[in-house]
């Protein structure tokens, strides 16, 4: 007995029987501290449905969910595709099948897609993964009915495990025709009328792992597993899917959730304006609202609902009641029993992680930099925990969206409006609130943002957030949170680093200026040719006064393989001042390398050199005691500008120390 790792204790109590059961009115925390029995009270209002338990241990006393115990207790109906009790011929195959979906709007590149998947001679395990009610079903229906008729397979065996039928006026709950590897080995012997089925002794699991191992044309079966997250055991049943079946037999599965390595993902999204418009179409005319519905709430429609199909029902269906257009989120947010049906149960199988990162993307109602919700979440005033993974499961579980910006590659996050109005019912009652509240706090930091927003990439997000810092900085801990989210962010998207360090640069203190250079340092490490980085770090070190930071970057410059000429010489200019007024003290030997090595340097390119070019590193050579070579330098650019201030004042003073000997040359600079 145990309390299942991704549950709070409203979500029960588990026994573990070769998979989880849930024991129904005994409800756990999640460490197994403290226990709660059913203690009567239940009540149906308006929007919930709830009883009370009651902890004899703590005396703690809670209301939860009873929505499930509104189910009649006589025996439920069959799914509408919940597939015949028989192999009958469609086309050139044998099949149990249900009809295809009624009002099927064609959505071809995905239908175009799965067929060459189920046809072709890899990838024996296929799955079509999106959220509920986006059309799963009806998609795997209409093709496998095309490959029947095609006889590409010699027999499509449909098993599903569906206990709610998505209807327009509400869910409805059915009986699943399987929903444990017994079950589905059992249904398959009855399908296939095995005579072994009647022998005593009969193994059905072992005559169903026989089946998908046989190889050869006349033993090519599709399996087809509709509902899948809905199995007792979904990871045992694609255990023995994943170690038996064998080419050319193949499998089909339809989920909600995508928790498997093995398989072939198809993701099922919503539906392209063309099929949305269609959809719209057919229903608006059965329901006779054609004239009801004006181009900007279709517009409306089509964005917030997300081209979601089963959403789009129940938004037309909501207008043919009313006999009036409503705002599409209230429309969604009263439809309670429809959230539940789309959402509760994958949001109840997620990790807490998740949970979390899905109550604080629906919290702030906004598209989200992937890197912003991660570094939010891994800031160092909260616990651990494993967001990246925490995202992903979300993302199998089809709760959001990952859109991808083609240039750089980043990642963006949105919630589709359903999902988002369920998951803000949900924070209203979560112990969660306060963290997610604070979370939120910090993702507004970067502005809103939309779909749109996303070619634009991270950088107006960043610049964003260090704007609104900038006025802040004058308490560096008020703020520390916000940098480490930045800094979350910089090391998975260097640019961010030169944002901090321009915000630590226009601090109101010396001491934050200063850790500007840092900022500056950590990027260059990645991107040491960035020239401009160099110059921002030359302009800082010498705006805090640190002259050997400040000649690095300079000599940096210099020696890329592009530089300017001008940038050599500005180089020896500031070495030469710095030199000459001791601000940077170095010993001999490193004195004479830094000389030769900028001297080099200039003497390679001589020809781009100007009067004043020859005077710089005249006075070069004049700090290293070489007045002849000096004077030579200065006459070489006397020759070029007879008028030059520089190399007539280095003259002069070349011929002091030549007429002085032993007086220190006393270098300057322009």
């Amino acid at each position: 007995m145990k309390s299942e790792k991704h549950h709070d204790y409203q979500d029960g109590l588990y026994v573990d029987l070769g998979g989880l059961r849930k024991v129904n009115l005994v409800q756990t925390d999640l460490d197994l501290s403290d226990f709660f029995l059913a203690n009567g009270g239940f009540k149906q209002t308006a929007s919930r449905v709830v009883y009370e338990v009651l902890s004899y241990i703590s005396d703690s006393r809670q209301q939860v969910d009873g929505t499930v115990f509104l189910s009649p207790p006589t025996p439920l109906p069959p799914s509408e595709t919940e597939g015949g009790g028989r192999l009958e011929i469609l086309g050139k195959s044998f099949v149990n099948i249900p009809p295809k979906t009624r009002d099927y709007v064609a959505r071809s590149e995905l239908e175009s897609e799965l067929s060459d998947l189920l046809k072709n001679d890899r990838h024996p395990i296929v799955t079509l993964v999106g959220r509920g009610g986006i059309g799963k079903t009806s998609l795997a229906l209409e093709v496998v009915h095309q490959l029947a008729e095609k006889g590409e397979f010699l027999a499509i065996v449909w098993l599903s495990a569906r206990d709610i039928d998505l209807h327009p006026e509400g869910p409805k709950v059915v009986v699943p025709k399987v929903r444990t590897v017994q079950e589905v080995a059992t249904e398959f012997a009855s399908l296939v009328s095995s005579k072994e089925a009647s022998t005593r002794g009969f193994k059905a699991v072992e005559h169903l792992t026989r089946a998908m191992s046989e190889s050869g044309e006349t033993a090519r079966t599709l399996f087809v597993f509709d509902n899948f997250e809905t199995m007792h055991s979904p990871a045992e049943m694609y255990q023995l899917i994943d170690t038996y079946i064998r080419l050319p037999n193949k499998v089909l599965i339809t989920s909600r959730r995508r928790e498997f390595k093995a398989d072939y993902p198809v993701h099922v999204g919503g539906m392209r304006r063309a099929q949305f418009e269609e959809l719209v179409r057919t229903t608006a005319t059965k329901l006779e609202i054609n004239r009801l519905l004006t181009n900007s709430y279709l517009e409306e429609l089509f964005d917030e609902s997300d081209g979601h199909p089963y959403v789009v029902k129940v938004i037309l269906g909501d207008v043919a009641r009313t006999r009036q257009v409503n705002k599409v989120r209230r429309v969604i947010a009263s439809h309670e029993g429809i959230l539940d049906a789309l959402f509760e149960r994958t949001f109840s199988s997620v990790s807490p992680a998740a949970r979390r990162v899905f109550l604080t993307l629906c919290n702030w109602k906004s598209m989200v930099p992937r890197l912003a919700i991660e570094g939010t979440l891994l800031r160092p005033s909260n616990e651990p925990m494993d967001v990246e993974e925490a995202i992903d499961i979300l993302e199998r579980a089809s709760l959001i969206e990952i859109l991808r910006e083609e240039r750089a590659g980043q990642q963006f996050i949105q919630v589709p409006l359903a999902a988002q109005v369920f998951g803000m019912r949900k924070l209203r009652v979560s112990p969660m609130r306060p963290a997610v509240d604070a979370d939120t706090e910090i993702l507004q930091s970067f502005g809103a943002m939309q779909a749109v927003d996303v070619a634009k990439g991270l950088d107006p997000r960043i610049e964003r957030m260090v704007r609104g810092l900038s006025e802040q900085m004058q308490n560096e801990k008020s703020v520390a949170d916000r940098i480490a989210v930045l800094e979350y962010l910089a090391s998975h998207y260097p640019k961010t680093w030169l944002s901090i360090a321009r915000l630590y640069f226009e601090a109101p203190t010396l001491d934050l200026q200063r850790k500007s250079l840092v900022s500056v340092e950590r990027y260059l490490e990645i991107n040491p040719q960035d020239v401009e980085a160099w110059r921002f770090y030359a302009k800082i070190a010498r705006h805090v006064k640190d002259p050997a930071c400040e000649i690095n970057a300079l000599f940096r410059i210099a020696e890329l393989p592009d530089a300017a000429y001008d940038d050599i010489s500005v180089t020896a200019n500031v070495l030469n001042r710095y030199l000459s007024e001791r601000l940077l003290i170095v010993d001999g030997d490193e004195k004479k390398a830094m000389i030769n090595r900028i001297s080099r340097l200039m003497r390679s390119r001589l020809s781009e050199a100007n009067a004043t070019d020859y005077s710089r590193l005249a006075w070069l050579h004049l700090n290293l005691g070489e007045v002849e070579e000096a004077m030579s330098l200065a006459a070489q650019g006397l020759d070029l500008d007879p008028a030059n201030t520089h190399c007539l004042r280095l003259t002069q003073r070349a011929r002091f120390s030549v007429s002085i000997p032993g007086q220190r040359s006393g270098a300057e600079s322009d």
